[in-house]
């Protein structure tokens, strides 16, 4: 008898919540031809195995895009002052996060990230 290994449980993966913010993010990317992209990063930051990610954007008062990026008690701010639109700078600042660098750790207040990818979990999950 074989048990599964894999948990399905959203609690156990980094997960965006479905908000408006998230939602303008999919439809820029959709709009710009970048779904793979934005698929990618989300697969990247889903598997760094931690919770819940909000999305807050908008305009500031002088014309800069800005996105809040905020888990449990933790936020991280993304000021992007290239940006045509707040899903355009919320798009880069998820790339930036799929990154798993500073910004990734600093949100959830990790100073290592365990990777969970093994040569046997690649071949399961990537080969027939």
């Amino acid at each position: 008898m074989e048990i599964q290994k894999r948990c399905y449980s959203p609690a156990f993966n980094a997960r965006f919540k479905n908000n408006a913010g998230f939602r303008d993010v999919v439809q820029y990317a959709q709009e710009k031809g970048c779904m793979r992209t934005l698929d990618c990063a989300l697969n990247t930051i889903k598997k760094a195995n931690y919770g819940e990610i909000s999305i807050l954007h908008g305009k500031n008062p002088n014309g800069n895009m800005y996105s809040t990026f905020t888990t449990g008690k933790r936020s991280v701010p993304n000021n992007i002052t290239e940006a045509s639109c707040p899903a355009e700078a919320t798009f880069d600042g998820i790339l930036e996060l799929s990154m798993l660098g500073k910004k990734f750790k600093s949100l959830l207040g990790v100073s290592k990230i365990e990777q969970n990818i093994t040569p046997n979990s690649l071949m399961k999950e990537y080969t027939v």
